[in-house]
Parts: structure tokens; C-alpha cells; sequence
């Protein structure tokens, strides 16, 4: 995102999801908000794809899922029946489709400890593709996949994301509709005008 620029970057982002709701990217200096960020160390890399994340598990509904060394590889199946969810015929994109009518399991994106865990919520992980079918909106890289997993900008939405350049940390909000919180309150907290869009 500041690639190429001053090593003391730091910046904000945050959009919703909700086509109602503003969002924002500013940069510049910090703000009372970060305070109530959790952060994860920053791992560049000298080619194009900037900075990554170090994901050590993942959970879902609390069961960690057995990865091989590396987090390279297939990881342990979980049974949709297990979680009381009904798999339907996938929808393309996707090939993991659900009846709507099912509860969502919360997933887990365990970082530098079991401290630091970066949680997706149904509202996050699942795209709701007709009134009766939602599909887990990840889309499968297939078994030659190289390099990172990304999380898109869908798994992003409603969160308030620091990135420090200076300090090599980022840091993530939770998600600020679980907490309740709106982007007019946010803005304010950055001395922005709860109507402007940046």
C-alpha cells in the first residue's frame, strides 16, 4: 500500500461493507484509535507484493486445523455436519456453498500468539448468493498455488486497519459492527468531518 515511500509511513484504512456507510484512507500521524488496535508484526518482501502477515494457526469454532510445516499444504477437513451445516451444489465462483438458513462457525486467524487472533464472522467469511445459499467467500488458489494466501478485500470490510511502516507493525480493529461502532464515530476519532470521504 505505501510502497516506495518514506520508511515512517503510517496510514489507515477502513471501508463497510453496508453501500451506505463512507469510508476512509488517510495518512499521516497517529490518533487515539490506535489504542484500541491489536498488532501483528509486518513482513516485507523485495519483489511486488509488499507486506504479509505470519498466520502460526487457524481455527474454526475454536479447533485449530493441523497445517504442515511451512503453513504450506492441505489442512485438516472439518465436516460440515460436525458444525450443523448443510452443504448445497457450489455457486461459481465458489466451491464451498451452504443453506443460508445455518448458523456460521467464527474463524480464526491465530498470529504471533493466542493473544493476537484476527476473527471472521459470518458477516466476513460468508457471501450470501441467493435468499436460500451463502458460500464461503474465500475462492480455492488449487494444489499449484504458489506464494501467500490473500485475504481480500471482502474479509477486510468494517475493520479499521494501521499500517506502520516506521514500526513494521499493523495494526486491526474488531469488527466494527460486532462492536457496535459506526464510521461517523471513527472519522471523529481521526479529527475528520463525519462527512467527508477520503
Amino acid at each position: 500500500m505505501f510502497a516506495g515511500e518514506s520508511p515512517k509511513r503510517l496510514g489507515y484504512r477502513c471501508k463497510s461493507l453496508l453501500s451506505s456507510s463512507e469510508g476512509f484512507i488517510i495518512s499521516g500521524t497517529g490518533s487515539g484509535i490506535s489504542k484500541s488496535l491489536s498488532y501483528t508484526p509486518l513482513t516485507s518482501t523485495d519483489g511486488p507484493d509488499g507486506y504479509y502477515v505470519n498466520v502460526k494457526s487457524i481455527k474454526i469454532n475454536g479447533r485449530r486445523l493441523a497445517l504442515h510445516d511451512g503453513g504450506q499444504g492441505q489442512g485438516q477437513p472439518i465436516r460440515a455436519s460436525s458444525m450443523n451445516m448443510t452443504m448445497v451444489a457450489p455457486v461459481g465462483p465458489f466451491s464451498v456453498c451452504f443453506s443460508s438458513q445455518e448458523s456460521v462457525p467464527e474463524i480464526e486467524l491465530v498470529l504471533q500468539s493466542e493473544l493476537v487472533k484476527w476473527k471472521v464472522q459470518r458477516r466476513n467469511s460468508m457471501v450470501q448468493v441467493s435468499d436460500s445459499v451463502m458460500c464461503l467467500g474465500f475462492v480455492d488458489g488449487g494444489l499449484d498455488m504458489s506464494g501467500s494466501v490473500v485475504l481480500g478485500g471482502y474479509q477486510l470490510e468494517d475493520r479499521i486497519l494501521e499500517f506502520n511502516l516506521g514500526t513494521g507493525m499493523m495494526g486491526f480493529s474488531p469488527s466494527m459492527l460486532i462492536q457496535g461502532n459506526n464510521y461517523s464515530n471513527m472519522k471523529k476519532g481521526f479529527g475528520m468531518s463525519p462527512t467527508v470521504l477520503v
